[in-house]
This record gives structure tokens, C-alpha cells and sequence, in this order.
């Protein structure tokens, strides 16, 4: 996998491979992807053609709220292969925010995703690995996945406890995933849980792991196998079929991240943040350090020359902290 350059003011970004390359703008201080449904499916499909280790995270309201107040979250998606944003949330904030760019008014939908991935590896023979949360619900959405794709080739799918793993476990699911020879595996695990165990996991064993998280498998599983994509219903009917599950605990919890997130990315996302890229990233090219010093500006010649008497004095009446008269031409900023 070849490496894009850091930022200013960013650090390094996305480890993403010149074939799948893409802009990308700072929303809640996390760089995500500007890419179309289409583009975001693509770009997974390619990266898991390569065959190198990489991390993919849909980043949704929740994951980019407590990605603020978690620093070791933070760290792991700013460092992370590939970024995508998710739902509606992500995209009408990144859109306020970054006005100019032009950004996509399509949303890209972590459901969708795992639908046209599916459909389009299938086409070229992708092996993907589920792992979630139950088993009754793996089983469940194998079922509808294979309904709707059927040459699609899942090779294996896991149920994975509600705790984080030890390294003797993580190192065993390697192995099976290995074993099994995937090449895509979906990591439906809640926040933060499914990001740290994505990039975990690519550094044993080569392969592209989707952080997904059960929300995309329960979409995907609650459609059923009749429909090629989930159905977007309107506010009025999800709320309707919210309203008799309140009391469940569940419900409650929903309800309780919801409340706490949105607030909490609103004011992440509305905070000042550096620019963003511009333009595509490109490879990184490493040269000899004889040639990058050749081609390095001559230094000596952005030295001060001398100037006369009444050019200090008219400094001097300028003010302190390096003022310039009006007649003077504008002082040259720092290197770029």
C-alpha cells in the first residue's frame, strides 16, 4: 500500500493507495472521503483486489461524537486506510461546512455499501468474513446476502462476545480468517469496539476490514431477500415503529446515543478545522536527498539585504513586531 503525504496542520492522513485515491475534507477533525455511493463501493472492491492490509471505517454521527472526546479513537481514524462517512448526519454537515467543494448530495449508506460491494465482488470472485454479535443474526443475513447475491462467496462468519478480545483470541481469529483465505471481512461490532478490532486485525493478517457496526447487518438482514437495496422510509414511519419498543431497554439506549451524539458532533464538526485537501492524493515519490536538495530554493537569497538609514527609521515608526511602511513592497511569507 503506498502512503499519502501529510497534511499542514493534519499530520499524516489516510494510508489510501493511488487506485483508489479521492479527496477528502475535515469533518469533527477526521478526514473522510468525498466520494459518491458508487465511488465508496468502488474503492473497497479495488482495495481488496491489491490483496494488502487495510482498515475502512463508516463513520456515522455516533463514531465521530465520541471519536471527540476519545483520543484513542481519534488516533486510530485519523491514521485509518480509508474513511467514509455515513448516513444523512455526515453528509449535510460536511456539505454546510465545506460549501465549495461540491461535495456529493447523494449520502452513502453503510447498508447500500455492503449490498454493492457484494454485488460487485461477486463479478471477480471476492471472498468476504462476517463477524458480529450474535449468531442467530449472522446466520440471518448470510441468508438474505447469498438470496440477493448468489455467486457471492462468504466463507466464513463468526460471533464475537461483547468485550474486548485478548491478544491470544485476536491472534486465533487471524488465523481462521487467514485459514479461510478472505479477502474482505465485515466487522459489525458496536462503537468502538468495531474500529479498533478493524485496525487490529489488519496488522495480522492482510486483508480489507470494514468497520461497519450491527446497524448495517440488522438494515440489510430487516429488508429480506426480495428487495436489491433498503428502502428509505419516511421520519414519520420510523418514529412510528420506534414508539412501541420505548420501554425496551434497547430503545432506551438508542435513544440515550442519539440524544448525547448529535449535539456532540455538531459542535466537534462546527469548530474550527484546517483545510482540507483539494485535489486527489497522489503516491508518494522518494527521491535521492541530493535531489530533493537540488531542488530546494537558494535560502541566502531570501536573506535580508541591507537597508539604508531612513528605511529602519521608517520601520521603527511603524510599531514593533516586524511592521513595514506604506511604500515598502509586502514581506514574503514562510516556506511552503
Amino acid at each position: 500500500m503506498s502512503t499519502a503525504g501529510g497534511r499542514p496542520g493534519l499530520g499524516p492522513g489516510p494510508r489510501v493507495s493511488p487506485s483508489v485515491a479521492a479527496a477528502t475534507v475535515v469533518c469533527s477533525g477526521i478526514p473522510l472521503a468525498v466520494v459518491t455511493p458508487a465511488e465508496g463501493s468502488a474503492a473497497v472492491v479495488r482495495l481488496a483486489a491489491l490483496g494488502g492490509a487495510a482498515d475502512v471505517h463508516l463513520c456515522d454521527t455516533y463514531t465521530l461524537a465520541l471519536a471527540d472526546t476519545d483520543p484513542v479513537l481519534h488516533r486510530r481514524l485519523r491514521t485509518a486506510t480509508l474513511n467514509l462517512p455515513d448516513g444523512p448526519g455526515v453528509s449535510r454537515i460536511s456539505r454546510l461546512l465545506h460549501h465549495d467543494r461540491g461535495l456529493p448530495a447523494e449520502p452513502l449508506e453503510g447498508a447500500r455499501l455492503l449490498l454493492d460491494v457484494f454485488r460487485t465482488g461477486q463479478t471477480v470472485g471476492l471472498r468476504h468474513y462476517v463477524l458480529g454479535s450474535s449468531s442467530t443474526g449472522l446466520d440471518r443475513l448470510t441468508a438474505v446476502l447469498r438470496a440477493r447475491c448468489p455467486r457471492a462467496r462468504i466463507v466464513g462468519s463468526e460471533a464475537v462476545p461483547h468485550r474486548p478480545p485478548t491478544d491470544e483470541e485476536r491472534s486465533r481469529r487471524a488465523e481462521r480468517i487467514r485459514a479461510a483465505g478472505a479477502q474482505i471481512v465485515w466487522v459489525a461490532l458496536d462503537t468502538p469496539h468495531r474500529d479498533h478490532e478493524a485496525a487490529l486485525l489488519a496488522r495480522r493478517h492482510p486483508a480489507v476490514y470494514v468497520a461497519a457496526g450491527p446497524a448495517v447487518f440488522a438494515s440489510v438482514a430487516a429488508d429480506g431477500p426480495g428487495r436489491s437495496a433498503p428502502v428509505e422510509r419516511p421520519v414519520r414511519e420510523r418514529l412510528r415503529r420506534l414508539a412501541p419498543a420505548l420501554s425496551s431497554s434497547d430503545a432506551r439506549e438508542h435513544w440515550r446515543r442519539l440524544l448525547w451524539s448529535h449535539p456532540r458532533f455538531i459542535r466537534a464538526a462546527l469548530r474550527s478545522t484546517p483545510a482540507a485537501t483539494g485535489r486527489p492524493r497522489r503516491p508518494v515519490v522518494r527521491r535521492a536527498r541530493d535531489a530533493r536538495a537540488a531542488e530546494l530554493p537558494d535560502l541566502k537569497s531570501r536573506t535580508p539585504q541591507a537597508r539604508s538609514p531612513q528605511a529602519g527609521a521608517g520601520e521603527g515608526r511603524g510599531g514593533a513586531g516586524g511592521g513595514s511602511s506604506s511604500g515598502s513592497s509586502p514581506s514574503k511569507g514562510p516556506l511552503r
